[in-house]
């Protein structure tokens, strides 16, 4: 791969040779030098770092559907040992949770 630059300092990959014979490859260009590269291409930001480390950390702990299903039926059997007069399957998350889980051990039940 080489970068090249326009006159209007933008970056273009050349796929490897192929992009220079393509008819809409701009002319008059010129091969990019590291220097210029790392000019165009400034550090990220803080924002732009924080969000990585967000990103790099919720792709090495994933949570399944199984796990999310786990922990709000944990929450809503604390929920009803504290306040059984609270009605959770008004909330539609908790609802939905209880109807996948019916699936699933109706499921479940097949398999014996």
């Amino acid at each position: 791969m080489t970068l090249w630059i326009d006159s209007n300092n933008q970056l273009h990959d050349d796929m490897d040779g192929a992009a220079l014979s393509l008819p809409a490859w701009p002319q008059g260009m010129m091969q990019a030098t590291t220097a210029q590269i790392a000019a165009l291409n400034p550090a990220p930001t803080l924002a732009q770092q924080t969000l990585a480390q967000i990103i790099a950390i919720e792709q090495a702990t994933p949570f399944t559907h199984r796990h999310l299903r786990d922990i709000t039926d944990l929450m809503v059997q604390a929920i009803k040992t504290a306040n059984p007069a609270v009605d959770l399957t008004q909330i539609p998350g908790i609802a939905a949770v209880a109807q996948v889980e019916a699936q699933i051990s109706a499921l479940r039940s097949n398999l014996k």
